[in-house]
């Protein structure tokens, strides 16, 4: 028999063993969540988010706690969902304070206190929370140093959670530091590090306060906006895309572009961008026929059996090996180590094998290879 809280979800049907979600930090940590609720990790540690309770590579798979509901990787730092409990372990910029850390999960429901924790519709972690209610209210905690909160001061936010940044708001999405939202009004509107023009604003300075992005109306969902750390792009109602920031795979060498002013030439039947905290400089580029990537590539973590810099949109040729169908967007996510990919119960990565972020191998893996994280034989 199912424990009581888990039948209230599944009812008295066992969940499979499925991987739901792959949730990668910023300092090459990798977390998988299964649809039963079991958490393992892997990878880098160096904030000691893995909750270890130490800062030191974790080379094989473990399994961090069972009964899980979510889980979020941010900057040096994890934290997941248990019922109506949070916990965090890792750098605590994300409610404020980067001098008190953690090196294990520790409880730190405290955070939420202010806000109904049943009727949020969706979490994101950087060195920051973003907390989107079901009303459309947007609320932020930690770390603000770039304005990626849109209110127009470079003012952490200490916990709890009560600052309310935005309203009416459908959507979200993070980018390094800065943030992308999308409203009521069918506008996306973009706020803080803007270094590279990848926000769409007319100059590459910082935007301190949520600006729309005027050139894209009645946006209806985020699936055809994509971004990294440098570059956004942008699939319009007419089906051509268009480039912000960093113009790796359009220009070579790269050139920096703002106002969301150039096309970029993405495979046909582009319908998805997948945004990773890896090394590329474009998104992972969703296709019927494959997926796509462009960008810096130092640790191989693509799967397109080399390590050089990516000048062109190249097919991440190595994922034929597992998918026979491209429209069903697999479990993904990334760091600057490695990018994983999950279909059923199977693990996949490519990068990095030397700290931990391949386990099970060494070296750099420059195709994608199935890690065993549940140590079956």
């Amino acid at each position: 028999m199912l424990p009581f809280a888990r039948m209230v979800k599944y009812g008295n049907k066992r969940p499979s063993n499925n991987i739901k979600k792959i949730s990668c930090t910023t300092n090459n940590s990798v977390l998988v969540l299964t649809e039963s609720g079991d958490l393992y990790g892997f990878g880098f540690n160096s904030g000691g988010e893995l909750g270890t309770g130490a800062t030191t590579s974790v080379t094989s798979v473990i399994q961090i706690d069972t009964g899980v509901d979510d889980v979020w990787g941010g900057s040096l730092c994890a934290m997941y969902r248990k019922g109506d409990e949070f916990f965090g372990s890792g750098n605590g910029s994300y409610y404020g304070s980067s001098t008190v850390n953690s090196t294990t999960f520790v409880n730190v429901t405290h955070i939420f206190q202010d806000i109904d924790i049943l009727n949020i519709k969706k979490i994101k972690m950087t060195t920051g929370l973003f907390i989107l209610m079901q009303n459309g209210n947007l609320y932020g905690c930690g770390v603000n140093t770039n304005c990626q909160f849109g209110t127009g001061e470079a003012v952490n936010f200490r916990y709890p959670i009560a600052t309310l940044t935005q309203t009416d708001v459908v959507d979200f999405d993070i980018l390094g530091n800065a943030s992308i939202i999308l409203k009521t009004d069918g506008y996306m509107y973009s706020a803080g590090d803007n270094g590279r023009g990848q926000l769409g604003s007319a100059a590459a300075t910082t935007v301190l306060v949520y600006t729309q992005i005027s050139k894209f109306p009645n946006v209806t969902n985020l699936n055809l906006f994509g971004c990294t750390q440098s570059c956004s792009l942008f699939k319009d109602s007419d089906g051509k895309t268009w480039l912000s920031g960093n113009s790796y795979g359009i220009d070579y060498p790269v050139v920096a572009t703002t106002l969301f002013s150039k096309e970029a030439p993405v495979p046909e039947g582009t319908f998805r961008f997948i945004h990773t905290r890896s090394g590329a400089n474009s998104p992972v580029i969703c296709t019927p026929t494959g997926y796509y990537v462009a960008g810096t590539n130092p640790y191989g973590a693509y799967g397109i059996g080399t390590n050089v810099t990516l000048t062109a949109y190249t097919r991440m040729d190595s994922m034929d090996n597992y998918i026979s169908n491209y429209n069903d967007v697999p479990v993904f996510d990334g760091c600057f180590y490695g990018t994983y990919f999950a279909v059923g119960e199977r693990l996949f990565g490519a990068g990095n094998g030397n700290i931990g972020n391949v386990p099970g191998y060494t070296g750099t893996q420059r195709n994608y290879v199935e890690i065993n994280y549940k140590n079956k034989p």
